[in-house]
């Protein structure tokens, strides 16, 4: 169940920016650093509906320009031309960290050494950042001098240094994280019992194909093809795929109009054997342009009590209220179980686990029923920049053939 929407929009500070905003029709509209000035315009945004145009901006020449003056630009470039939280998350902590340090440095004079002096100043954070975190973090700050060159900003030699400090690598400091293991299955069936059914089936689905939580969540009906006679258009390419026969059973295709490679050029197909196909048929009913999986249907009782709600229900789970729903699951199954059985360590109940797990042991069945590389196809780890006829047909077999024998 989501949160009540706010008709007004409200007025908020953005930290690494050091700007008053407020969020309105998908998109943040600057006010300015002076908390006066932003009240006043503010203001005259919520009471008169008036446009207050952007903020008074005090712009110093080019030779005058300091690290926190140019991330702070960045920022603004990044938060209109990019929509992944992950990323914006990671630009504006990596920001932050260089204003701490080298804020008043010149942007000219911010080379590989400053660099290293605000990871060194994220390396002594307690509890220390993953190795792994850490160089995403100095590739963000990175990717922004880029762009900061290609804007005239800073020169092309600032770039260049910055470009020679090399990635952490294993034993140069930075917490070392443990590979998260597949799920087992006794877990996933501990769980099952003590979710909704829409839930239930959310977690069947990612169990048999393969799928990322992402991709799970924004299924929709105009996204699957049941049969040849349901064609379906693969974004950003002229190549159209749908359902088949392989060996006399049916295969479906989920072709997800969004996923996490496709910045990259890479295609997603998603094949859905027989297993999830009974699971997933009694959502086939959906428009083409509605959610298959959605909060609002998940639970009878919440249904029936919605209109003394003042919280509408949401049309679309996301990763994190998926993840968020299994997480309560578990903890209903640990509080029975340890009741039923009067158990006191309640993660050797029931483990905690997570969808991506879902994922990965969805790969290890795959392989062990197939091969390597058709699990990789399955999962969307195979397909390549040269989407080709023939190289997209190659992947497509492979990925219906799996669907075929594990989904």
């Amino acid at each position: 169940m989501g949160r009540p929407r706010n008709a007004t929009p409200s007025l908020c500070y953005h930290k690494t920016l050091g700007q008053w905003y407020y969020f309105a029709n998908k998109k943040m509209h600057y006010l300015g650093r002076d908390k006066a000035e932003a009240v006043r315009r503010y203001s005259a945004v919520v009471e008169g509906g008036i446009d207050p145009g952007p903020p008074p901006v005090d712009e110093p020449s080019t030779d005058q320009l300091t690290v926190d003056d140019v991330l702070t630009k960045y920022v603004l470039h990044a938060y209109k031309h990019h929509t992944d939280k992950r990323s914006l998350a990671r630009i504006d902590r990596a920001v932050e960290a260089a204003i701490d340090v080298h804020g008043e440095t010149p942007a000219e004079e911010f080379r590989a050494k400053a660099l290293r002096d605000v990871r060194d100043h994220l390396l002594r954070e307690d509890p220390p950042l993953s190795r792994h975190y850490l160089n995403h973090l100095t590739k963000a700050l990175k990717t922004a001098f880029a762009w900061l060159a290609s804007e005239e900003l800073v020169s092309a030699a600032t770039h260049d240094s910055l470009r020679k400090l090399k990635a952490l690598v294993d034993g140069e400091g930075g917490a070392e994280l443990e590979d998260i293991p597949p799920v087992e299955d006794s877990a996933v069936e501990a769980t099952l019992p003590f979710c909704h059914a829409v839930l239930r089936d959310m977690i069947r689905v990612q169990r048999l194909l393969g799928c990322r939580p992402g991709e799970l969540v924004r299924m929709k009906r105009s996204e699957i093809s049941t049969s040849e006679s349901e064609p379906i258009q693969i974004p950003k390419t002229s190549r159209k795929v749908s359902g088949a026969n392989i060996d006399g059973l049916p295969v479906w295709l989920y072709v997800p109009s969004k996923h996490k490679t496709q910045s990259k050029g890479k295609i997603r197909v998603v094949g859905i054997g027989p297993e999830a196909q009974p699971v997933l048929m009694p959502y086939l009913d959906r428009k083409p342009d509605e959610y298959l999986f959605r909060p609002k249907d998940a639970v009878a009782k919440h249904i029936a009590t919605a209109s003394r709600s003042s919280k509408p229900f949401g049309d679309c789970y996301t990763s994190c209220s998926y993840a968020r729903s299994i997480w309560y699951s578990i903890r209903k199954a640990r509080r029975a179980r340890a009741k039923k059985f009067g158990v006191v360590s309640l993660e050797w109940v029931v483990p905690d686990w997570a969808p991506n797990q879902l994922r990965k042991a969805a790969s290890e069945n795959a392989a062990s029923m197939t091969d390597a590389e058709s699990a990789a196809a399955m999962l969307g780890h195979s397909a390549s920049k040269r989407a080709t006829d023939s190289y997209v047909q190659v992947v497509l077999q492979r990925i219906m053939e799996t669907a075929r024998k594990v989904g």
